[in-house]
């Protein structure tokens, strides 16, 4: 991992992934979780992966001789990094020890990109031509982020591979509703819970547009808008909320490291980013039988089916946002439809169980590609 041990957002998320993977690998492929620190009080505790504090993003030369005694000790065969390009990794030192490396394409993605045919002829040739800047193998962890990588980025198919995230559908599970106090948050008949961190591209301020114009038209609503997640642009949306008069209607609950309850007390999940790749608060979501109203981006448009597991709207649709919201909440029996439907597509293409078995394939064939042989 890139951060410290205590750092949590979707890293936590992807840790039981990778840690369901070293159950299927077992003792013939020891597996390792490295942070950079490791904190008192970590966010994730593994049951099969043991932690360790090796800082594999470090290209200090200072630092070469800590990483080349980690190698020999743990015996390393492959790297799994998330979110790093090959030129912001020691990709140079561990290729020459025979250590192979595997990148988690996680990062955002833009919905449209657009480039000069020129730059893309530069990718191609050099990624897709000389093999520049690449990892051994790249992980693409859904289908338009395969494409994106092909296409725009020029990295070669023989480069690539996918598996998408995938979500516990039992730690998310429908189940009794918590006790909304409990979660810090008022009792009303329906809550609308965004889980996502606050960053500009999340577009938290829009979705207050959105609450704004559904208790223009509804005053008397007895619903309760939650968002879930820390990051930069909290405290500048709460001052917004409070000076349209929504403080009271509109929570911002911290990070945590177990969203599910707040995912069990959802009348319906609210997502507006303009970029993703696939989120796992959408997956939560669904897994937990709650239906999504989301911006159509490609992410979005890979996951749910419009109308049938949620509301898909386009990214400066407030109007319609706000008109799905409130026809979810009038009516349960399509409530309960729609995220059952969207329960039944998480078990059957991005329940964990079945990602992670796709994944230790993966990995035991970069392995089996390796001077070290162990992972």
């Amino acid at each position: 991992m890139r951060h410290r041990s205590d750092i949590s957002y979707v890293w936590s998320s992807l840790a039981r992934t990778y840690d369901r993977v070293a159950g299927l690998l077992g003792s013939e492929a020891p597996a390792y979780l490295a942070y950079p620190e490791l904190a008192p009080n970590p966010a994730f505790s593994p049951r099969h992966l043991e932690t360790i504090e090796v800082d594999f993003y470090c290209r200090d030369r200072a630092y070469r001789a800590r990483l080349a005694d980690a190698i020999r000790r743990y015996r390393v065969g492959l790297v799994v990094y998330m979110n790093a390009p090959a030129v912001e990794t020691p990709r140079s030192m561990l290729r020459r020890w025979g250590v192979r490396t595997l990148n988690s394409e996680q990062d955002q993605l833009q919905p449209n990109p657009r480039q000069s045919r020129l730059r893309r002829w530069v990718k191609w040739v050099l990624r897709s031509g000389l093999g520049v800047g690449l990892h051994d193998m790249h992980l693409a962890v859904s289908q338009h982020g395969r494409g994106y990588l092909r296409e725009f980025a020029g990295f070669p198919a023989s480069r690539l591979v996918t598996v998408a995230n995938g979500v516990d559908p039992a730690q998310y599970s429908p189940g009794p509703s918590p006790s909304p106090e409990e979660l810090g948050l008022p009792r009303t008949d329906s809550y609308a819970v965004g889980v996502f961190q606050a960053r500009p591209e999340k577009r938290g301020d829009f979705l207050l547009e959105v609450a704004r114009q559904v208790f223009a038209r509804r005053p008397q609503l007895s619903l309760t808008f939650v968002h879930v997640g820390g990051g930069p642009c909290a405290a500048a949306w709460q001052a917004r909320a409070s000076a349209w008069g929504l403080a009271e209607r509109f929570h911002f609950v911290p990070v945590q490291r177990n969203t599910a309850p707040f995912h069990r007390l959802a009348t319906l999940l609210i997502h507006a980013a303009e970029r993703e790749n696939l989120p796992f608060a959408v997956l939560e979501a669904m897994a937990t039988g709650k239906p999504v109203v989301a911006s159509r981006i490609p992410a979005t448009d890979e996951l749910i089916r419009d109308g049938e597991t949620g509301f898909l709207l386009d990214l400066q649709d407030g109007e319609g946002f706000a008109a799905a919201l409130l026809r979810l909440i009038d009516d349960p029996n399509l409530c309960h439809t729609l995220g059952q439907a969207g329960r039944d597509c998480v078990l059957r293409h991005y329940a964990l169980e079945t990602q992670a078995r796709r994944l230790s394939q993966v990995i035991q064939e970069q392995l089996s590609q390796s001077r070290c042989g162990a992972a």
